[in-house]
């Protein structure tokens, strides 16, 4: 079960590393970095940048999440998620960048369950807060927040965090 459970954290790491990566590359005044980060085609790429404001910044987190290069990158890690019996969701609300997991089978001992997810999360704060700052270059917003969710197959919260711009 322990193994099951750093499994799906690297995954889920691996998601918000992919779409951190992303965000960096969606800043207009980094065409290199973008290619490289994202590996989207120069059509992905334009229409991302098309959709930014005037100040070269998504206008939302919502739009951010809802752009091309976010959305492809998403497509390609819901996949590997998908395997592990794991649900992933990315939302945009106001200033929170929201990364729901949602178990599609029993996941067995909560307790267990619980106390694994949430060492991974205080072992990987850091990362979330680097990916918090980075929505700040991305998105036109102050005062970013990573909000991490692990859900039950039935919705029931395992549990969660709330991680700010460093």
């Amino acid at each position: 079960m322990k193994k099951i459970m750093i499994r799906i954290l690297t995954l889920g790491l691996a998601c918000i590393m992919a779409l951190s990566l992303a965000a960096c590359g969606s800043d207009s005044t980094s065409n290199d970095h973008s290619k490289t980060a994202a590996s989207q085609s120069s059509t992905a790429a334009e229409s991302s940048k098309a959709s930014t404001s005037s100040s070269g910044k998504y206008a939302s987190i919502d739009e951010y999440v809802n752009s091309d290069i976010v959305q492809s990158q998403l497509e390609s890690l819901t996949g590997s998620m998908e395997d592990n019996n794991i649900e992933m969701t990315v939302t945009g609300e106001g200033d929170r960048l929201i990364y729901e997991y949602t178990y599609t089978t029993d996941v067995g001992d909560v307790d267990t369950v619980v106390s694994v997810l949430e060492q991974g999360l205080e072992a990987n704060a850091s990362t979330f807060e680097k990916v918090a700052s980075n929505l700040k270059l991305t998105v036109d917003v102050e005062t970013p927040v990573v909000v991490v969710r692990y859900l039950t197959e039935d919705g029931k919260e395992l549990c969660s965090r709330e991680f700010s711009a460093e």
